[in-house]
C-alpha cells in the first residue's frame, strides 16, 4: 500500500509540472504511446501472417517443383527433392543450383510466389553423393537457361489487404498526433519525456494494485475456507441475527496461540488429554510444538507411560481426521506431530535432571544442545499455560498448572520468568 501511495504522489507531482492529469500534454503522450503499441502489434501480426503463408507454401510443394529461395545463405533457385512431412513445421528437402542440398523452413522461404515450374527427377536421388548433386544442379540450370522454368523476378512482397483496417487506424493515430497542439510546441520532446515518465509510473502503480488485489482476494478465499472448516467442526455457527457467531468451543480455540491451535483445541474439547499427569501432559503438548532440525521428523521412541502412549495415539488419530478435513477445504494441512522432545521433557518434568533429559532426547535420535532444550521447554510452558486457562476439564487445567511449575525450573526458569 505504501508503494501505491508513493506512486500516486509522484504522479501528482509530474502532473503538476505539466498541465494536470487530464491535460493536453498527457493526452498527446498517450496518443504517441497508443501509436507505438499499434505499430508493434501490426508488425507482430505481419510476421505471423508471413510465417503462416510460408508454411502453407512449403507444405504444398511437390517433388520436382522449382522454387526461389529469396534470402539467406542458400538464396537462389532450388528444386524440391522430397516434400515436407509435417504440416505444422514443413521442411522439404531441396537442392539448389549451387549444389547445396538440405531442408529449408519458413525462415528461408517467403512463400510469396508460386513455384517457378518443375523438372523431372530420377526415381531415386542420392543427394549425399556429389556426382548426383552435380547432375541435378546441372539439369536445373539447363531448365532455367532453356526457359522451361521461369527465372525469379525481383519485386515487392505481395499483400492481400487484410490489414486495411489496422492501417487505417494507424493513419488516423498519426494524423491526430500531427494535428495535436503539443506536437508543434518548441519543447515537445522534453514534455513528451516527462509525460512518458508519468505513464511508466502509472503502469507500475496499476500492476502493483493488481498484485495487492490478487493477494487480498487470496486471503479472503482462505478466510472463507477456514470459516467453513470451523463451522463444520462447531467452532462457529451461522446466526440469522448476528451472522457467524463464535460458539463455546470457539472461545476455547481463541485462547490457544499455537501453529497447531486447532489440533490442541480438538484434543482438549474431546478429552483426549484427560487423566494425564502433569509430566505426561507436558510431554504430549511438546509433540504438537516440537520441530526436529532438518526436514525429517525424529524417530519415535517408546513413550515412558501407558497413559502417555495412549494420549499420543489419540492425538495422531485426531490429527489425521483434521488433515483430511483441511484437504477437503483446500487448506494447508496442520503439520505432523513430532515426538522427538517427548522423552526429554517428561524426564525433565519428573526429575529436573538436565543431563538425564538431554540423554533422553538423544535416545530418540535427536542430538539436542542445552540451549535448544531450554528454548523448547519454554515453548512447552507457554502452551501449558494456555491449556491451563482454556481447557474445559478442571482436571486438565490443574494438571497443566502443575506441569508449568515442573517444567519451569532450573535452567529453564533462569531469565525465563
Amino acid at each position: 500500500m505504501r508503494g501505491i501511495e508513493r506512486g500516486r504522489k509522484m504522479l501528482d507531482e509530474i502532473a503538476g509540472e505539466l498541465d494536470g492529469h487530464d491535460g493536453s500534454v498527457l493526452q498527446y503522450v498517450r496518443l504517441r504511446a497508443g501509436l507505438t503499441e499499434r505499430e508493434r502489434a501490426a508488425a507482430r501480426a505481419s510476421r505471423l501472417e508471413r510465417r503462416g503463408a510460408a508454411n502453407d507454401a512449403l507444405a504444398a510443394l511437390k517433388r520436382g517443383d522449382v522454387i526461389a529461395i529469396p534470402h539467406g545463405r542458400r538464396n537462389g533457385v532450388a528444386v524440391v527433392l522430397e516434400p515436407a512431412h509435417d504440416d505444422e513445421d514443413p521442411r522439404p528437402l531441396v537442392l539448389t543450383e549451387h549444389r547445396w542440398a538440405g531442408r529449408i523452413s519458413s525462415a528461408d522461404y517467403s512463400g510469396g510466389a508460386e513455384p517457378l515450374g518443375s523438372i523431372a527427377l530420377p526415381k531415386r536421388v542420392e543427394h549425399r553423393q556429389p556426382k548426383v548433386r552435380r547432375d541435378v544442379a546441372s539439369a536445373l540450370r539447363s531448365a532455367l537457361d532453356e526457359g522451361r522454368v521461369r527465372r525469379p523476378q525481383p519485386g515487392k512482397r505481395r499483400t492481400d489487404g487484410r490489414h486495411g483496417d489496422a492501417d487505417a487506424d494507424l493513419e488516423r493515430l498519426r494524423r491526430e498526433i500531427r494535428e495535436h497542439p503539443v506536437h508543434h510546441a518548441p519543447n515537445r520532446e522534453e514534455l513528451a519525456r516527462t509525460g512518458e515518465r508519468y505513464l511508466r509510473i502509472e503502469r507500475d502503480n496499476a500492476q502493483l494494485q493488481k498484485k495487492v488485489a490478487a493477494a487480498t482476494n487470496s486471503l479472503a478465499r482462505t478466510f472463507d475456507r477456514i470459516l467453513a472448516l470451523l463451522a463444520e467442526r462447531g467452532y462457529v455457527e451461522d446466526s440469522a441475527e448476528l451472522g457467524m457467531k463464535v460458539t463455546q468451543d470457539g472461545m476455547l480455540l481463541a485462547r490457544i496461540y499455537s501453529e497447531s491451535d486447532l489440533l490442541v483445541a480438538e484434543c482438549l474439547r474431546r478429552g483426549l488429554w484427560a487423566g494425564l499427569k502433569p509430566a505426561e501432559l507436558a510431554a504430549v503438548a511438546s509433540a504438537v510444538l516440537y520441530e526436529s532440525r532438518g526436514d525429517t521428523v525424529s524417530a519415535t521412541g517408546e513413550a515412558p507411560t501407558a497413559a502417555l502412549r495412549g494420549a499420543l495415539a489419540e492425538t495422531h488419530r485426531a490429527l489425521a481426521r483434521l488433515r483430511r478435513d483441511e484437504q477437503q477445504h483446500h487448506l494447508s494441512p496442520t503439520r505432523e506431530i513430532d515426538e522427538g522432545f517427548v522423552a526429554a521433557v517428561y524426564r525433565w518434568a519428573t526429575t529436573g535432571d538436565l543431563a538425564a533429559s538431554l540423554e533422553a532426547a538423544g535416545d530418540t535420535g535427536t542430538a539436542l544442545p542445552a540451549g535448544d532444550f531450554v528454548r523448547w521447554c519454554r515453548q512447552v510452558v507457554d502452551l501449558l499455560d494456555q491449556i491451563h486457562k482454556a481447557a474445559p476439564d478442571a482436571e486438565v487445567r490443574s494438571a497443566a498448572k502443575a506441569a508449568v511449575g515442573d517444567v519451569r525450573r532450573g535452567v529453564v526458569a533462569v531469565d525465563g520468568t
